[in-house]
């Protein structure tokens, strides 16, 4: 996830505990990756080529969805890629996050240069090493590509691919 400083509310002043468990299973079921607690968060399902195989993944290339992410994603069931027009270095963090991930930066030049390792709900930040065009989050223990390896994000995807 894409670091930003929170607000943190006083001791009891959650909202979500008012809230059933049974409600906010319900939500979270019907969320998947498309909703935050503050509205609705839209990923775009882009054609992602990534060293040679082709593939429709969700695609964060707008603000709120890079900050939110994977966070509250127990499976994850396509890897996420977090797209920056101009190339960035973002910082991630696995805060809110309950699986184990791992990241792949994706170089300027549409390269693979480096991972980083995720555990679940660390703070501990993962800074860009270089300017990256994007970032593909998979789950841990996943086949990642090589380093150097071709990477890039493509056109949206036939309505329903990758669901």
């Amino acid at each position: 996830m894409v670091e930003k400083p929170l607000t943190r509310r006083p001791p009891g002043a959650s909202v979500l505990r008012a809230v059933p468990v049974s409600i906010v299973m319900a939500l979270v079921a019907l969320c998947g990756l498309g909703c935050s607690l503050s509205g609705p968060v839209r990923y775009q399902w882009r054609q992602v080529s990534v060293a040679g195989a082709t593939a429709c993944w969700p695609v964060a290339s707008e603000e709120a969805a890079q900050e939110r992410g994977l966070m509250g994603v127990r499976t994850v069931r396509h890897p996420m890629v977090f797209a920056y027009s101009p190339p960035s270095r973002p910082s991630f963090w696995m805060r809110d996050t309950p699986a184990a991930l791992t990241g792949v930066w994706v170089g300027a030049r549409g390269r693979v240069i480096g991972y980083w390792h995720g555990r679940p709900f660390s703070e501990a930040t993962h800074p860009a090493p270089a300017p990256v065009s994007a970032v593909v989050e998979y789950p841990a223990g996943a086949a990642l590509p090589a380093l150097s390896a071709p990477a890039r994000v493509g056109a949206r995807c036939p309505a329903g691919a990758g669901l």
